[in-house]
């Protein structure tokens, strides 16, 4: 097992640098670690770890590692590392220094997501918002892939949405009535055919009646290898908040799954809630699957 956090060797008790720990064992404990990036003063955020386990048909890149994560502003960015499959963690390239994916010059912090995609390429993707437009509409959405497993990166991003009207949720309180924030962090999956699926939460966007108070949440799809995308898809009709996804592809199924906090019982609550597309992200059947409803803490 294998997990990172926000840690500094200098400063224990800081949410400073990019820690990786891992174990052999199911239970813990966990004894080895090592540090992607010292904090040097300067905070992290939204570290997101993922790993290539693409195996039919076999990845090249088959068990390598990669990290993402953004620093605030100022000096702040979005960085980039990579473990090869035999270093397990233990080693992280490029050195000495991670790939810049965004440099500062933004509002915020980047948010980021990642996903491997099931082809013998080995690709790795990276999404996040431009926040340079954050909260004030339009909103944009971004992408890059790399084709040598994280080595490099195409020089510019391609933009996913961008919807004037219809701004991203990003650092604004748009979920629960209590004023929690659901920020527009996304997350990607692909499938088996290649097809690249990028999910979020935003404002509703004027193609859907809006722009209105409450925040839904679309999915687009590129089977460009992320060249080009699709409309966003709305994956609920309920006026209600949904917020906060999560998607995966279910390879047996052959389903596109999404998980996230609905308040459409109580807006001082929140529900889970799954979205289910056997259409490869046309359309979507949604089932309430919490039994009670929770603070929409996360």
């Amino acid at each position: 097992s294998i997990a990172s956090d926000m840690s500094d060797p200098n400063d224990p008790g800081a949410a400073l640098g990019q820690r990786v720990v891992w174990t052999d064992s199911p239970s813990g404990p966990w004894p080895g670690q090592t540090f992607i990036m010292n904090g040097n003063q300067q905070s992290t955020d939204k570290g997101f770890l993922a790993a290539d386990n693409t195996s039919s048909p076999p990845s090249p890149h088959l068990g390598r590692l990669y990290s993402l994560w953004s620093r605030p502003n100022p000096g702040g960015g979005l960085y980039f590392r990579y473990s090869l499959a035999e270093d397990r963690g233990a080693f992280w390239y490029p050195l000495p220094d991670p790939i810049a994916l965004r440099l500062s010059g933004s509002t915020w912090g980047g948010v980021i997501s990642v996903a491997i995609a099931p082809s013998t390429l080995g690709h790795v993707y990276v999404a996040w918002p431009n926040s340079a437009t954050l909260p004030t509409p339009p909103g944009t959405m971004h992408f890059k892939r790399s084709d040598d497993g994280g080595q490099s990166f195409t020089l510019s991003a391609v933009e996913i949405t961008n919807y004037p009207g219809g701004s991203l949720a990003e650092r604004s309180a748009v979920g629960l009535n209590t004023g929690r924030n659901a920020n527009s962090i996304p997350s990607m999956a692909a499938d088996d055919l290649g097809n690249i699926y990028v999910a979020w939460c935003q404002k509703r966007q004027p193609v859907d009646g809006g722009p209105g108070p409450d925040t839904q949440i679309y999915v687009s799809q590129s089977s460009t290898n992320g060249d080009s995308w699709g409309a966003p898809v709305r994956i609920t009709a309920s006026a209600a908040n949904q917020f906060l996804p999560w998607i995966a592809w279910d390879n047996e199924a052959k389903a596109l799954a999404a998980v996230y906090l609905d308040d459409r019982r109580d807006p001082n609550v929140a529900d889970v809630y799954l979205a289910v597309s056997y259409n490869r992200g046309a359309s979507f059947v949604e089932l309430q699957i919490s039994d009670l409803p929770g603070t929409g803490d996360v």
